[in-house]
């Protein structure tokens, strides 16, 4: 072989050999480079989303089921915030709403306020258990049996209005809480009502008999309470009706005034 074509062999060789050095070169840069498209989604965060704004407090779904031509409430669900009020319907499918099942509404302690229709005739074992905020309840007019532990631990609970038709509590039905039942029956009708066993807070609390929830200006209420210091603990009655104060008319503040007595 010649010289110049030594050299001539020579220099295509670098050629090539710088020709490949540039070719991994470009694969490697390639490789590690990022697009700016890429660029701009790592380096921008994401904002956080603001649940608040889907927290609706009244966001709430109550659960009914039939049983022959009459339906039950049993279960409350709700999305991101328990309500602060629970309207039950009075009826579901086209048929009434005549009880809450047992355990229902038990530990939703937020709620405050509880509306039931009148057609509710039984309200299930445990059905309000540990309520804590809530602070009165007007039950059902055609109410008849309330079955045990059903406000137990409600120990916010002060004031209970109950009606005629009711026809028996369960045991231990109420706490510590409870100071006022207002009655729409007679003396008598309560007494005449099955109450169970350990509810001693029901015993304790004052009975305001022919009182109206709706009315609290109602003309006969009769307060019973329970003697505490008494030697037998007897259940003690004060028959105080009518215009209380003496101001010639039967308003509220003759309501109030009864627990003077």
């Amino acid at each position: 072989m010649s010289k110049k074509t030594s050299i001539i062999c020579m220099g295509l060789a670098a050629l090539l050999c710088v020709a490949g050095m540039t070719q991994m070169y470009r694969m490697m840069t390639t490789e590690n480079s990022v697009s700016a498209e890429e660029v701009e989604s790592v380096d921008v965060e994401e904002e956080p989303q603001d649940l608040t704004s889907h927290c609706i407090p009244d966001d709430y779904d109550l659960n009914y089921r039939i049983h022959g031509d009459t339906a039950e409430v049993y279960k409350m669900v709700y999305t991101m915030a328990s309500p602060e009020e629970v309207v039950v319907a009075d009826t579901y499918d086209g048929l009434p709403v005549t009880s809450i099942a047992e355990e229902t509404f038990t530990g939703f302690a937020l709620v405050k306020y509880f509306s039931l229709p009148d057609s509710i005739e039984k309200i299930g074992s445990f059905a309000f258990y540990k309520c804590n905020s809530l602070q009165e309840i007007d039950l059902p007019k055609n109410l008849k049996t309330i079955d045990e532990a059903a406000f137990l631990e409600c120990n916010s609970l002060k004031t209970v209005y109950l009606y005629d038709d009711l026809e028996s509590i369960g045991n231990s039905c109420f706490d510590f809480s409870l100071k006022d039942v207002y009655y729409s029956g007679t003396e008598e009708q309560w007494n005449a009502i099955k109450i169970g066993e350990e509810n001693t807070h029901l015993e304790k609390a004052t009975i305001h008999f022919n009182a109206d929830s709706a009315d609290p200006t109602e003309e006969a209420t009769v307060r019973s309470y329970y003697d505490g210091n008494s030697d037998n603990n007897s259940l003690v009655s004060l028959n105080v009706t009518g215009d209380v104060n003496e101001d010639g008319t039967v308003d509220i503040v003759d309501v109030l005034a009864l627990n003077q007595y």
